[in-house]
């Protein structure tokens, strides 16, 4: 079983296992209470035999003294004929043991007994049995679950921690399914519970050894290959004997023993492995850390040969001396010394917060505590109710009605530990938060990286830090703190870390990328300056889809690892930072064009360098935009920007002014715009909180008309807020009736506090959507009239079957038309929306 993560994002592969645990727990859960509980096997405290040359009677021994037999007048040696006056075949006693389970908790049957010839009736009473053995293998399986989940969500990334969350999930498939309750009457759900476990005991074996192979040491990977192929082999092989088995032929009961318990004695064979390892790879001053998971395979392995040998001995063990099989419980201390040894020694490159696993147990298991209450509470209410008893399909949906319930009060249990026991982590990522939202205001380099590495440095405690900044020729500007610079900067080679860095353009772990060089295919020198220099964490410097830099940084001073909240963060700083230093370098840039005069080319460079070079390619849309900057460089603007595969914003706009303080307000807003775009996917928040950006960065005579849309692709929805800009216009196919976009507020700048209004339509088959500027409804003629809204309006009804691009053309061929040759003296931008049909 092995699934590819390699370009996988963190937190996709997060809620994979998410998504898998929660599935594989619920049922197993479910499972379990009905085991247990609700469907919990009868016992009437002694044991039945077959009687030669009688198939309709069978033969009472062992009772317990003292059980519910006993009380009941019934002796070894007593034949049993009938339960409740019915009589069943004794060859196969499927029929006897299934009335005595049909018995509910705390019912009783009557006997009907022969005893040295003599006939008589007595009444007993049926008793549950609790199945210590299921437990012991459910609370083996969960354990490992638990210890498994932890190790993938701090270290997604990592091979070995992923390998092991697959073991921990395919152990809980196997050990808490050993045993399935068939009373459910729903089809799908037995059908899908078979399959999961089918799924398990096929892949499971592999991903056992698979582990064991990389655990505690790399074995050969090559034979590793041969095992896991041949493993997978033998494990399908007896599946298919199974199933077969009944059908075709039958099996002797210790050759299906062997099938049944055929993953765990892959388990424990890799559990050998380990020992072997142990002793013969891993160095003497390091077995400290692996010593209590040796101890506890041991304990693990003896428990379970114990409980085999028990049930292989004496099938009635449950029932006349169940307490002989308490041992089976040892099993858990397996997953506890993983768990141990795991977060203790970080043996994963993982680390566990004591004092926060302490407050979320004690919280957790409270909550547990009330909830169990809770579920056979409102079982209990919900029979007396309905006039049922002993129902199983009542107690389920106590259960899912209860957790329900329950994940709200969850998750504010959690917010709440978080805000009262770690305030200082609180603190930091809030401060560091703070600090991304202002920073593409900012537009001095120097100020920019130095108050980076400050910021960082301060908030986080880490003495180690350096950054790269890549200038137009892809070459490499180092600062840094506390790291020589000769081990801040990375090759181009194919097999370097910047190589690595464009293909993922997301934070790479640096333990991880020593521990699995070969995976990521880096090379030994540039693994070489990461030891060298201490570096923990590398994050790129991301802008439309470029890494233009990226930041290093080291250990912190309190020697914890980073949590996936402290990469984030620093993710969403670098790439506020990157925004940042482009913004920085466009004034530069100014700065020196200004110098010599060339204000209208700088102007005209950077507004060509923000306006998207194409338009996007989206299923069932044809989208086109265009901008015709005027003799004197205004600032026009349109923006095409990606949210996610499901959505995707439209906007244009116009600054008010002329010239270089136009374009640079314009390119300021653009980054401050798509900034907050990925932030917010309301289109009021998104404008409100730009206007405040906007408001804070421009002088008083500056501002900006906007009409900013969020187009819902497959809804064919488009949701905008319109913030003083020219009306954009929706023709229907085949309707004059034109409905124009209007609903917003203020333009950008005006004031701070501004209350913006949005709006959703529906975008049907053959509709047309033209945003525009007032450089097209002002151009004048030389009669001194203006082209207008109504002319533009009549044009498009001309057009409205031809693509968007040629729509926009044929729009700006009128104008001109119009114009006879006078000079246009403002921007002429336009955006056509077309729904395809």
């Amino acid at each position: 079983m092995k699934l590819s993560f390699k370009n996988r994002s963190p937190k996709t592969i997060r809620r994979f296992f998410l998504v898998s645990y929660l599935i594989v727990l619920i049922i197993a859960a479910i499972n379990a209470s009905s085991i247990l509980y609700f469907n919990a096997i009868s016992n009437d405290q002694c044991a039945w035999r077959p009687v030669p040359k009688r198939d309709s009677v069978l033969l009472i021994t062992d009772v317990v003294p003292g059980g519910v037999a006993d009380k009941a007048g019934i002796k070894d040696g007593d034949i049993l004929l009938k339960l409740d006056g019915k009589s069943y075949n004794a060859i196969v006693p499927t029929g006897w043991i299934t009335a005595v389970n049909a018995v509910p908790r705390g019912g009783s049957m009557i006997y009907t007994i022969e005893r040295n010839g003599e006939i008589f009736e007595t009444k007993v009473e049926i008793i549950k049995v609790f199945n210590f053995v299921f437990l012991g293998n459910l609370l083996f399986g969960v354990g490992f679950l638990i210890v498994g989940f932890i190790v993938v969500m701090t270290r997604p990334d990592g091979i070995v921690q992923r390998n092991f969350a697959y073991m921990c999930l395919l152990l809980l498939l196997h050990f808490g399914f050993l045993q399935i309750d068939g009373g459910t009457k729903i089809y799908f759900y037995n059908a899908f519970i078979i399959a999961l476990v089918f799924f398990g005991r096929a892949f499971g074996p592999v991903v056992f050894i698979n582990f064991f192979t990389h655990f505690p040491v790399r074995r050969n990977r090559e034979k590793a290959k041969r095992n896991n192929i041949t493993v997978l082999l033998i494990s399908i092989a007896a599946i298919a004997v199974m199933l077969l088995n009944q059908n075709i032929f039958y099996l002797p009961v210790w050759v299906l023993q062997i099938l049944v318990n055929l993953p765990a004695g892959f388990f424990i064979a890799g559990l050998v492995m380990f020992a072997h390892s142990y002793f013969k790879y891993v160095p003497a001053e390091k077995r400290k850390q692996l010593r209590p998971i040796l101890i506890s395979s041991f304990i693990a392995i003896s428990s379970y040969i114990y409980i085999l040998y028990l049930n292989n001995t004496n099938q009635y063990i449950i029932f006349v001396k169940p307490y002989l099989l308490l041992p089976g419980l040892l099993l858990i201390v397996l997953p506890i010394s993983f768990g141990y040894s795991i977060f203790k020694y970080r043996l994963m490159d993982t680390e566990l917060l004591i004092k926060k696993s302490i407050i979320y147990g004690t919280v957790t298991t409270t909550i547990a505590s009330i909830y169990i209450l809770l579920v056979f509470g409102a079982g209990s209410l919900l029979q007396d109710y309905l006039g049922h008893s002993d129902d199983n399909a009542l107690g389920l949906a106590a259960l899912i009605i209860i957790a329900f319930v329950f994940d709200p009060i969850k998750k504010r249990v959690q917010n709440w530990v978080d805000r009262i026991f770690y305030r200082e982590k609180y603190n930091y990522q809030k401060a560091l938060l703070d600090f991304s939202r202002i920073l593409p205001l900012q537009i001095n380099l120097k100020q920019i990286v130095d108050s980076v590495v400050d910021t960082i440095s301060t908030t986080m405690h880490i003495e180690k830090i350096a950054g790269v900044l890549f200038d137009e020729k892809r070459e490499g500007i180092c600062f840094s703190r506390n790291i020589p610079y000769e081990l801040c900067n990375y090759s181009r080679e194919p097999q370097g870390i910047l190589a690595l860095l464009d293909s993922r353009k997301a934070p790479i772990n640096a333990s991880t990328l020593v521990d699995e060089r070969h995976y990521y295919n880096v090379s030994d020198e540039e693994i070489e300056k990461i030891v060298k220099s201490g570096i923990q964490l590398i994050v790129p410097m991301v802008v439309k889809s470029n890494v233009i830099g990226f930041l290093s940084t080291g250990p912190k001073l309190s020697e914890k690892v980073y949590s996936q909240e402290d990469i984030d963060l620093l993710f969403t700083v670098a790439n506020q930072t990157a925004i940042a230093i482009e913004n920085a370098r466009l004034v530069e840039k100014e700065k020196t064009l200004f110098k010599v005069q060339q204000e209208i080319k700088l102007a005209s460079t950077i507004q060509s360098e923000w306006i998207p070079k194409s338009a996007p390619s989206i299923p069932g849309f044809d989208i086109a935009g265009k901008t015709i900057p005027a003799e004197v460089v205004g600032g026009d603007y349109f923006d095409f920007i990606e949210i996610d595969d499901k959505s995707h914003a439209f906007c244009i706009g116009d600054v008010s002014g002329k010239g270089l303080p136009a374009a640079l307000l314009m390119a300021n807003m653009q980054a401050i715009l798509r900034s907050q775009a990925m932030a917010n996917t309301n289109t009021i928040n998104c404008i409100e909180q730009t206007n405040k950006l906007i408001y804070t960065s421009s002088t008083e005579e500056m501002f900006v008309t906007l009409f900013y849309s969020i187009l819902d692709i497959k809804n064919k929805i488009l949701t905008y807020t319109n913030a003083g800009h020219n009306y954009p216009v929706l023709f229907p196919k085949d309707d004059k009736n034109m409905k124009m976009l209007s609903e917003g507020g203020l333009a950008l700048g005006v004031q701070k506090e501004v209350n913006y209004g949005n709006c959703s339509i529906t975008i049907n088959s053959g509709d047309v959507i033209v945003m525009y500027t007032d450089g097209i409804t002002e151009a004048f003629n030389r009669k001194g009239e203006q082209y207008g809204e109504e002319r533009l309006y009549n044009a498009m009804f001309k057009c409205l079957n031809i693509s968007s691009q040629d729509i926009i053309e044929y729009i700006l061929e009128d104008v001109q038309k119009f114009a006879s040759g006078i000079p246009v003296h403002d921007d002429m931008t336009l955006v056509v929306i077309k729904c395809l049909e």
